[in-house]
């Protein structure tokens, strides 16, 4: 039965305090009843992925950041959620509640996206538009989904550890997935993310042109922060221009229905 569901969550932990006021405060991790592996003392997010997974008890692994907070009612709804998915596609690759479409060329410069989202967020640059202006069947078929949460079954758990600056690991499980025929899917489970992030800087390029040369055959790629297109192995600047006005249209309207938590500053 999937309300028996025991789940191991997989954290990668490097600020003690930012686990404690997210995850640690959680009601999914206070119950006790799934299981948590922190992973401290990494540099590498992939390889302290990887090297959980022997230690896992569960066969549904969810990959999390330290500074997201799971509201009481995840759990339900995450379960729900994973009623549908099995339904509807029981060979799903992979599930997260932030994810991108690809869509139409936009003006002739770039992939046209539409971002799928169900959550809150302090962040002021990243992408995703949420469905504030039309409701949203989930589950939805999605390109990539952002790290921020990962869901994946055990047996198709395989980060590449070889991506530099600890970017893009995310969309490119799904492309691994997506290569051997299992569909990633935006699922509804609504929560936070309390990220520090702000913007991208140099090493977050170094990291899409590997994922270029990487998937070269396959471009574009469509990821929550840019359009990885150009030919030079570069994203195409104006993508984060327009991820950018994404995040900042979805913080505004998601704000007011964010979780009821007096500990968070957003």
């Amino acid at each position: 039965m999937l309300d028996k569901q025991r789940l191991t969550f997989i954290v990668p932990v490097n600020k003690e305090d930012v686990l404690s006021r997210n995850i640690l405060a959680s009601k999914v991790y206070r119950d006790g009843r799934h299981q948590f592996i922190f992973q401290r003392g990494y540099t590498n997010v992939p390889k302290a992925y990887n090297d959980a997974i022997s230690g896992a008890e569960s066969d549904i692994l969810v990959y999390c950041h330290q500074d997201v907070y799971f509201p009481d009612e995840w759990e339900g709804q995450f379960l729900e959620s994973l009623r549908r998915i099995d339904a509807f596609d029981a060979n799903w690759g992979v599930l997260g509640v932030a994810g991108v479409k690809m869509k139409r060329r936009l003006f002739g410069m770039s992939q046209g996206v539409e971002f799928i989202g169900n959550f809150s967020t302090n962040v002021a640059g990243g992408a995703q538009v949420i469905d504030h202006f039309r409701p949203i069947v989930y589950p939805q078929i999605v390109h990539t989904l952002d790290e921020f949460i990962l869901v994946v079954k055990k047996v198709n758990a395989a980060f590449d550890e070889q991506i530099p600056n600890n970017h893009f690991y995310g969309a490119d499980l799904c492309l691994q997935c997506a290569a051997r025929g299992f569909a990633s899917y935006a699922i509804s489970a609504y929560m936070h993310h309390d990220s520090a992030s702000k913007w991208v800087y140099s090493d977050f390029y170094e990291s899409a042109s590997y994922m270029y040369g990487k998937y070269r055959h396959t471009l574009p790629i469509a990821t929550t922060c840019v359009v990885i297109e150009d030919r030079r192995g570069r994203p195409s600047f104006h993508t984060d221009y327009i991820a950018l006005l994404a995040m900042t249209f979805h913080s505004v309207f998601k704000y007011p229905k964010r979780i009821k938590q007096p500990r968070f500053k957003v």
